[in-house]
């Protein structure tokens, strides 16, 4: 799980986004909770959504199958 935030334009698009790793920090209701904290990158207006990457020692990288899933 990452949080990916950044200042935002008009149309509330990210802009120069920073990624911010969350970890997880338990279940509770059947659901799994990650959580993160960080300082915002900028003053102003800002905007975030968490995205979801696989996660395996045998993956080249987080990218590579093809699966981000956006919140």
């Amino acid at each position: 799980m990452q949080a990916v935030l950044g200042r935002v334009d008009a149309g509330d698009v990210l802009q120069d986004p920073v990624t911010v790793a969350m970890t997880h920090s338990g279940a509770a209701g059947g659901a799994d909770i990650f959580v993160t904290t960080t300082p915002l990158p900028v003053a102003g207006s800002v905007g975030y959504t968490v995205r979801v990457l696989p996660n395996h020692p045998m993956l080249a990288a987080a990218n590579e199958l093809g699966l981000v899933t956006l919140a």
